[in-house]
């Protein structure tokens, strides 16, 4: 089964993917998935970046460096949490395995969080035609504060995002991710034939490596880029 074939499998038919990634463990074509992943979350950051303006008003408003941090940290982690979440929900996924009694190895892990990206990736590239048809939008920063300013930033965004098609592409995104994340709890199940009992303390195990990331990466970055 080609990587094409394979895209399409996890789409359609999982229970198919799963029996390959058994049988073969394809690992090299999960992670170009993720790679895929990378490479459009950089065009989507990109096209936010475009989109979004930052204005000074008031007197004695000094805070440019601040929200340059601010910008290039949420640029770099939209690029890298893909591969960061990867690693992460594969780690998580396969120690509850492991745990459980799971019957394949890491690599087994690998490949099939590389294939649970799959939704992603399709949600990430639904994203991009309505990033691109958005107005750009400016945000207005009153104060030199840091907590107000990031709140003038957060509402800015708020304005940007309220948009309809925003909305529309935010919903997608969110679907097509709590897709992916029920196709890769299901597929550690499968792979590692597992009872389905188990989906639930597996899910909640992604589900952690998921949000460590979320949030530590963001504070890796704050800490490596100021």
């Amino acid at each position: 089964m080609g990587i094409l074939s394979s895209f399409k499998e996890a789409l359609v038919s999982p229970t198919r993917l799963f029996q390959d990634i058994q049988a073969r463990k394809p690992w090299k074509e999960a992670f170009l998935i993720v790679l895929t992943a990378t490479a459009i979350s950089a065009a989507l950051a990109a096209l936010l970046n475009l989109k979004l303006s930052v204005q000074y008003g008031g007197e004695g408003v000094n805070i440019a460096g601040e929200i340059e941090l601010v910008r290039r940290v949420q640029v770099v982690a939209t690029i890298t949490q893909p591969i960061a979440s990867f690693l992460a929900m594969a780690l998580a996924g396969h120690a509850s395995a492991a745990m459980l009694g799971g019957y394949e190895d890491m690599v087994a892990s690998l490949s099939l969080t590389g294939y649970g990206h799959v939704p992603i990736v399709v949600g990430k590239i639904l994203q991009i035609p309505y990033l691109v048809a958005a107005s750009p939008v400016g945000i207005e920063i009153t104060s030199s504060n840091l907590t107000e300013a990031t709140i003038d930033w957060i509402e800015g965004l708020a304005t940007f995002y309220s948009a309809t098609a925003l909305t529309a592409a935010r919903l997608i995104d969110m679907a097509f991710s709590a897709w992916g994340f029920l196709l890769l709890s299901w597929g550690f199940k499968r792979v590692h034939r597992l009872s389905t009992s188990r989906i639930i303390v597996i899910a909640i195990f992604i589900l952690i490596g998921g949000w460590v990331v979320s949030v530590y990466l963001r504070a890796a970055l704050f800490y490596f880029l100021r």
